[in-house]
């Protein structure tokens, strides 16, 4: 059962994981361009 639950989260929440830090790179970049 651990096995399916760790595969799934490799599948799912990775890449989730992967979108939210490239959002925060960019939003990061952004507010160094306002200050």
């Amino acid at each position: 059962v651990l096995d399916d639950l760790l595969d799934r989260w490799e599948v799912e929440v990775e890449p989730l994981l992967g979108e939210a830090a490239q959002q925060d790179a960019r939003l990061a970049r952004q507010m160094r361009r306002i200050i």
